[in-house]
């Protein structure tokens, strides 16, 4: 699977506040860094931050761009 494709099922898991296919996107021991919070460290601390965010809030990300390079796409 490219890393653009990632990508798209990453905001088409956001956009659905599915958390466990959020989750199932990172490694084991990833790292996500939230715009305005400290990085989350670990799936399952990911998950359970997810988790936290949509219990709270309706969320949307929108996409202007996504920049593939390989094995890395940014958006």
């Amino acid at each position: 699977m490219s890393a653009k494709s990632i990508v798209k099922k990453w905001v088409n898991a956001f956009h659905n506040a599915d958390v466990d296919a959020l989750a199932s996107l990172y490694a084991a021991d990833a790292t996500h860094h939230p715009v305005a919070d400290e990085p989350v460290v670990g799936r399952e601390n990911i998950r359970a931050m997810f988790e936290r965010e949509f219990g709270a809030a309706h969320m949307t990300c929108i996409v202007e761009n996504v920049f593939n390079d390989g094995e890395w796409a940014i958006f």
